[in-house]
């Protein structure tokens, strides 16, 4: 499923007169000019341009591994409503479920976690050493550690139906790592230090030194086992290839020595339900898996199960734990100098965890109508703008051309926040008891989503909390979700400019409208089927042109030797060149070319200079060299500098606005271009 950080928004103003003598904010005026450094040559570099006197006013805070100009901004006030609402601040305006601040304050009271321990952790580890002595018991129990968040072996979730979207059916993923990508476990410096994390971890609750060493190595073996059978995120960009639905017997078949039907019994223990239909990303992942798990004796079963426990729970536990689980995952894997405020990290766990119920209230704080009116008419004018594209791409023959309009037409749209939000019926909340409430709230998120599947898809039901800031399109939906978090200043204001917010918030539209057409979307209809509705000719041109973004993506260099990886992200470099072009021509379309090459009011820039620099200072950012290398691996976006150097150098109006001579960096004699 497609994600993309970060959104702006704009309001449409009828006259150029009237755009003209439009209510400003001195500050963004301000802020746009701070940003820049104008001692470089926009030709150069844009990024350096646009970003390079925020970069150099700004440094990293120490509890944060990347930090951007504007979304982190936005999260950092948003996170100021949510800690507000849950202490209870806006108690004389909105009456707060009491769920909300009791579930927050149990995760502030230190001494209550404190005295607490970690019995209950402990009595778990200690079932799975009593209960574990065969493949069946291994499998029961993993299956049923999952009723309370506990992953382990693979990932159970559901899903739409690729090939009936109106049904929702289970689906199985890759799974089995506690590292974030099977690849470092080739990096043996940093194995050595994570194999020493275990070992502290093991320690920490109880065993003896020498016995700590030994489970943990055993831990890192069979992790590293698995991870030698995980096929890479960026070898996974073919929907019909990840698309494989079997029934129980059919994944027995892929791994026969496995019991599966005990696994999916521990799994659906607590809600009743039997999965039958099964879609699988990878089937040789699971022979590779059971060659893994067979290899292995009952003990490193139990050591295997024991780690995921503790690495599953650590985060909320006593300080010892924390701070232990913070040295390896905060410090060594993303650079971190120290963890956040207490308040915050209490803030993001409801936020995580109750966010569709948190989420009323932040809208209720934090969005009015009328943005959301402002937004949806934001949307229509970039569709409009899709609708022209798609009447005019000359490589397109006209029944493939009729096919994507008719997807366009069906495309829906939900902003702010969802038609409802979550009760969280049955679930209770204990005042001081943060782990036992941890424990409930896991629990009731995942018999939620069990119940889910081999039931009729609810398509009401969003993947992201009210306030988060981000946004996304659904392939199987062929819907787009806008939500209130991220259409906050800087991202949107009624009082901007228009290049400001065309070159933000249009920018991100547009962006998540071109995955609905990118490398994966495009083979999604209308109705959100995975159907091949392409004419041959036009889609062996679509592969074609998608390869000259695979390759000249894959020439970016992020950090000395480290390149982005162009068929990892392929998809989202794809959208941010399709949406930049259509911001463009959404502003031009609203405006007029005239007040295009006009004064805006930033002095100095032209109005479509302005659009250009309002989309490259929503990508300004700063991040650690760790955070840097996770990510090439594992993320299907480009570094935030690429975002805004691969749109730019191949957009069709970039080099003329700013006199790019041909050859220079901002304006290639050679350029990619597909939407």
């Amino acid at each position: 499923m497609r994600t993309l950080l970060f959104l702006y928004f704009v309001l449409s103003l009828l006259f150029i007169c009237t755009y003209s003598s439009a209510t400003q904010d001195g500050d963004i005026v301000q802020e746009v000019l701070a940003a820049l450094n104008t001692s470089v040559n926009p030709c150069d570099d844009f990024y350096a341009y646009s970003c390079g006197g925020w970069i150099a006013a700004n440094s990293l805070p120490p509890s944060q591994s990347s930090y951007y100009k504007s979304f982190s901004s936005i999260e950092d006030r948003n996170k100021v409503v949510l800690k507000d609402i849950l202490e209870d601040k806006y108690n004389k305006s909105m009456q707060v479920d009491p769920r909300l601040p009791t579930f927050y304050n149990s995760c502030m009271n230190l001494s209550a976690i404190e005295a607490a321990g970690l019995g209950k952790v402990k009595d778990m580890i200690n079932t799975v050493a009593r209960e574990i002595k065969n493949l069946e018991t291994f499998f029961f129990l993993s299956g049923i550690l999952l009723n309370y968040g506990v992953p382990s072996l693979v990932i159970l979730a559901p899903v739409q139906d690729s090939k009936n979207p109106n049904f929702t059916i289970a689906q199985l993923s890759q799974g089995g790592l506690s590292l974030p990508d099977s690849t470092l476990y080739k990096d043996a410096s940093l194995v050595k230090q994570y194999t020493q994390h275990v070992t502290n971890m093991f320690e920490l609750f109880g065993s003896p030194s020498g016995m700590a060493a030994v489970q943990a190595k055993s831990v890192v073996a069979f992790e590293s086992l698995i991870a030698a059978g995980t096929t890479t995120p960026d070898q996974l960009q073919n929907p019909f290839v990840t698309y494989n639905k079997i029934n129980l017997d059919g994944l027995q078949k892929l791994a026969p020595k496995l019991p599966w039907e005990d696994y999916f019994s521990g799994a659906s223990l607590f809600t009743g339900e039997n999965i039958t239909e099964i879609t699988v990303d990878v089937p040789t992942f699971y022979v590779k898996l059971q060659a893994a798990i067979l290899s292995q004796s009952p003990d490193t079963w139990k050591n295997y199960l024991t780690w995921s426990i503790i690495h599953t729970y650590a985060p909320y536990l006593t300080k010892a734990v924390v701070d232990e689980d913070f040295s390896f995952f905060g410090k060594i894997l993303q650079g971190l100098g120290e963890p956040l405020p207490r308040s915050e990290q209490c803030t993001m766990v409801v936020d995580k965890n109750m966010g569709m119920l948190l989420g009323k209230y932040f809208v209720q704080a934090a969005f009015s109508g009328a943005s959301k009116s402002k937004v949806s008419e934001m949307i229509e004018s970039i569709e409009a703008q899709m609708h022209i594209n798609l009447e005019n791409i000359p490589w397109m023959d006209n029944i493939t051309r009729a096919n994507a309009i008719a997807k366009l037409r069906q495309v829906s749209n939900d902003v702010g926040y969802p038609s409802e939000f979550f009760t969280y019926g049955g679930l209770s909340i204990e005042a001081n008891n943060f782990f036992q409430n941890v424990l409930e709230v896991f629990r009731w998120q995942f018999m939620f989503s069990m119940m889910l599947i081999q039931k009729p898809t609810n398509k009401e039901l969003w993947e992201m909390t009210p306030a988060t800031v981000n946004a996304y399109y659904d392939p199987t939906k062929n819907g787009m979700v806008f939500p209130a978090g991220i259409l906050q200043r800087p991202f949107f204001d009624l009082t901007y400019a228009e290049p400001i917010y065309y070159g933000g918030m249009g920018f991100i539209m547009g962006h998540e409208l071109t995955h609905g057409f990118d490398d994966q979307g495009r083979v999604y209809d209308g109705n959100g089927v995975l159907v091949n509705w392409w004419q041959p000719a036009t889609s062996a041109k679509f592969d074609e042109l998608t390869t000259c973004v695979i390759n000249q993506y894959s020439g970016f260099e992020v950090l000395p030797g480290l390149f982005v990886n162009g068929n990892l992200t392929q998809g989202e470099n794809i959208a941010d060149m399709g949406g930049s072009k259509l911001a463009y021509l959404a502003l031009q379309a609203s405006i007029g070319a005239t007040a295009m090459k006009q004064p805006s009011v930033v002095p100095g820039l032209t109005n479509e200079k302005l659009f250009f620099v309002s989309l490259a200072q929503s990508w300004c950012a700063l991040q650690t060299p760790e955070d840097a290398r996770i990510r090439i691996a594992t993320d299907p976006h480009s570094p935030a500098r690429f975002r805004v150097l691969g749109p730019l150098i191949n957009h069709p109006y970039f080099a003329n606005t700013y006199n790019c001579p041909v050859g220079s960096r901002m304006n290639p004699v050679k350029k990619c271009a597909i939407w």
